[in-house]
């Protein structure tokens, strides 16, 4: 880590500079060493786990961990059982409309990925990401900036709202489970709720 970054980082937190939570989205972009994590959590509740987390999703990134498998099966069940556990948030949240047409969709693995991508501009399915990230933002354990903070660096780290939300589970207080994401996003998978259909695809390229 740079460490005009990392300095500018434990002022922050410290209080000592006042920075916009979103300086901190390419926090974990580039080579960080173990020192520079327990020093970025140092912070933190439950550093240890926030840094295995990261590390979990640096070793898939990096291809240190699994380079995917073509796995329609085990696809389809990880996204069923991730869409059941965001659904969590639209239901606490009131969306119950957005609950029901969840429950009626049918299951269907295709392996032109795009087809995924297209359809994650649904308007069900963005209904679903902006209530469970609304919903995630809502249960912090602490509303200090260098939380906010934190969570702007899970999101830039990946640029996926449900990496950020397995990454920020352990500040947060809720007991949805968002490593079923984790293991689909492993397999190099993705999906997409419809009106009618959670569509489900890996992507290879």
């Amino acid at each position: 880590m740079e460490y005009e970054t990392f300095n500018k980082w434990c002022n922050f937190c410290e209080g000592k500079v006042i920075l916009e939570p979103s300086y901190f989205l390419t926090m974990f972009h580039g080579v960080i060493s173990d020192r520079d994590l327990e020093e970025i959590f140092k912070y933190f509740p439950c550093a240890s786990e926030l840094i295995d987390r990261v590390r979990n999703v640096q070793s898939v990134m990096h291809n240190l961990r699994s380079l995917g498998n073509s796995d329609p099966a085990q696809c389809l069940e990880l996204a069923a059982r991730d869409l059941s556990e965001r659904l969590k948030a639209s239901r606490l949240l009131g969306d119950e409309e957005l609950v029901d047409v969840a429950r009626s969709v049918s299951k269907r693995f295709v392996s032109d990925f795009s087809m995924v991508r297209t359809a994650q501009s649904d308007d069900w399915n963005v209904g679903l990401i902006e209530n469970t990230n609304d919903y995630v933002n809502s249960v912090m354990i602490s509303r200090e900036q260098h939380y906010y903070a934190i969570f702007e660096a899970f999101y830039g780290m990946t640029t996926l709202f449900p990496m950020k939300w397995y990454l920020c589970a352990p500040l947060t207080e809720t007991s949805i489970d968002f490593s079923n994401f984790f293991k689909l996003w492993e397999l190099r998978g993705d999906y997409a709720l419809t009106g009618t259909e959670l569509l489900v695809s890996q992507d290879f390229n």
